[in-house]
């Protein structure tokens, strides 16, 4: 009878063992799991944030390039002005004789 409570007592043990391995084995596969999700999540936020900077980057690129051309039109007309000015000026000093400085 003993053996048999013996027995009996070995056979829950392994049983117990069994199922703490199984469960063990579970909580580290729900474990790799998240750790997989929280790296994927990782990984689309750097991905967004290269993506945000890029766009930022192209922005101020394009904003550059347009302050740039508006100077280069003004840079235009003062020339004109001043071509027509200067022009005004011969004709002024040719009509009357005199320059006025």
């Amino acid at each position: 009878m003993a053996a048999a409570e013996a027995e009996r007592a070995s056979k829950e043990k392994a049983e117990r063992e069994a199922r703490e391995a199984e469960e063990e084995r579970k909580r580290r596969e729900e474990l790799r799991r998240r750790e997989a999700i929280a790296a994927a999540a990782r990984e689309e936020a750097r991905q967004r944030d290269r993506e945000e900077k890029e766009a930022e980057r192209k922005r101020l690129a394009e904003q550059r390039e347009a302050q740039r051309l508006a100077v280069n039109a003004a840079r235009d007309a003062l020339l004109v002005q001043l071509q027509d000015n200067e022009m005004a000026c011969r004709v002024n000093v040719r009509l009357t004789g005199r320059r006025e400085d």
